[in-house]
């Protein structure tokens, strides 16, 4: 009786163990996946922008005579989101390139020199992502031809 107890008492413990495992990895993925939707809506407002312009046509129904007008209207603004987007990436970069300097003279040789890396690691992904996002570029109706 007392080893059947005991079996039982391990089957229900490693039960507890694996689900409160379960439980603990589901909230993990579900935080990290909030984390990076935060992180991916900060920097999505241009492509939403233009995609909502681009999707105008089929949303609204817009008729063939409408499109002309449209399209004239989307590429007149479609180069002052780009100066914004432009605008906008210069004064981040500024900043965050006063910040540097400033937590540059803080740091020893070996961690600045971690820190170079970790720099050179993220302009080589930020390239790699423009290469492909271009590569993946979708054509659109509004696109000169």
């Amino acid at each position: 009786m007392k080893q059947n107890l005991l079996k039982a008492v391990v089957v229900l413990a490693a039960a507890a163990l694996i689900i409160g495992g379960l439980v603990a990895a589901a909230l993990a993925g579900y935080t990290a996946g909030q984390t990076q939707g935060s992180a991916m809506a900060s920097h999505s407002h241009w492509s939403c922008d233009q995609a909502m312009l681009e999707r105008l046509p089929s949303t609204l129904n817009i008729t063939v005579g409408q499109i002309e007008n449209v399209r004239r209207i989307t590429d007149r603004a479609k180069p002052q989101l780009a100066a914004v987007q432009k605008d906008a990436r210069q004064k981040k970069q500024a900043i965050m390139d006063a910040a540097m300097s400033d937590i540059a003279p803080l740091l020893t040789p070996k961690q600045q020199q971690k820190l170079d890396e970790l720099q050179k690691a993220r302009e080589a992904a930020r390239s790699a992502k423009e290469k492909v996002r271009d590569a993946l570029k979708p054509t659109s109706l509004f696109e000169s031809q």
